[in-house]
């Protein structure tokens, strides 16, 4: 079961000159000017996270380093008195490290601002700095309506192995993430370069790609989409493959024929599909 949704302070108004960066944010790169015509026409439509320091006096930021860096120009170099103030989610005083490191990671992950290398870079510090399992990790982010999965956690956590020319076409998009993580079951770095360049250059596709690692490890590729019938009618779908037309039509008419029974005896739908799975 996925943990509940972290709770936040509510929102207030914070002087911007009294609010400062936090000196551990994972963004190497925070981009201001890219933001800068958003938030001037704009503002700030999502509250940045800080926590009170120094007596009340200022607060410490935890999340939303690029607004902050929005608001204190258009303040400072613009004149412009709307940025006085910024919305904040204000925590009486500073959360334990894992907290601040947690909460940060939900921010991040939701408006899917971070680039992979910086997301992994995020995780793999509440992994070995704070103590999270990977699964605690995956659990949270699920929780917070940011779409982490443990598979997307295990493939970001790979891509930290990886040379950092690989990482700068992960970052650049011109390699997707989900491509690279289907080299890994070639043991010879220099064979996952070449089909990695392949894949770029001859704009191969991520099924060309899984043909092509199956055929140097050996193996067939995961689901072969060649030969698979996909359908969906309302709320159901079926999915076939293997065989020919005739074979998937004689394993349609058994399907029909079970689940016809089993709509008859009122079967557990869950229960039912557990059993199809499990060949009963």
């Amino acid at each position: 079961m996925n943990p509940a949704p972290l709770e936040l302070p509510p929102v207030v108004q914070f002087p911007t000159l009294r609010t400062h960066p936090h000196h551990d944010n994972p963004r190497a790169d925070l981009d201001v000017p890219a933001l800068l015509p958003s938030v001037r026409e704009h503002g700030i439509l999502q509250p940045l996270g800080a926590a009170l320091m120094n007596g009340g006096e200022d607060a410490g930021l935890l999340w939303g380093h690029r607004r902050l860096g929005c608001a204190r120009f258009l303040l400072l170099e613009e004149g412009n008195e709307k940025f006085r103030t910024v919305p904040l989610r204000l925590f009486p005083s500073m959360p334990p490290p894992a907290t601040v490191a947690m909460l940060r990671a939900v921010e991040n992950f939701t408006s899917k601002k971070l680039k992979p290398s910086e997301a992994a870079a995020e995780i793999e510090a509440l992994i070995s700095t704070h103590g999270y399992s990977q699964k605690e990790v995956a659990g949270r982010l699920a929780a917070d309506g940011s779409g982490g999965s443990e598979a997307t956690v295990s493939r970001l956590r790979y891509l930290r192995q990886l040379r950092p020319e690989v990482v700068a076409l992960v970052d650049a998009g011109t390699i997707p993430l989900s491509v690279v993580c289907a080299t890994r079951r070639i043991e010879d770095e220099e064979q996952r370069l070449e089909l990695l360049r392949l894949f770029v250059e001859e704009k191969w596709t991520r099924e060309k790609m899984e043909h092509a690692v199956a055929d140097l490890v050996g193996s067939k590729p995961k689901g072969n989409r060649a030969d698979r019938l996909s359908f969906k009618a309302g709320g159901t779908s079926v999915s076939l493959s293997g065989g020919s037309l005739a074979n998937m039509a004689a394993a349609l008419k058994t399907l029909l024929q079970r689940v016809e029974k089993a709509a008859r005896e009122n079967a557990d739908p869950a229960a039912f599909a557990k059993a199809l799975r499990n060949g009963g």
